[in-house]
């Protein structure tokens, strides 16, 4: 589970761009919803935005 208020949130643009390859938004939008591998991009929404967790991004081994 995602802490907003102790974890660096990224957008999932800003999360793309860190990415090796830069893999397309598109990437990451079907990592969040459909998965890989059996597991899901966790993401949060703050205000109108869907953020992932710098620190969890490092974690989520199937899509790093």
């Amino acid at each position: 589970m995602i802490n907003i208020h102790s974890e660096t949130m990224l957008t999932i643009p800003e999360a793309a761009k860190q990415l090796p390859g830069r893999p397309a938004l598109a990437t990451l939008w079907r990592w969040r919803t459909r998965g890989i591998r059996g597991a899901k991009l966790e993401t949060v929404v703050v205000g109108r935005e869907e953020k992932v967790s710098a620190e969890k991004k490092r974690c989520q081994e199937p899509f790093w």
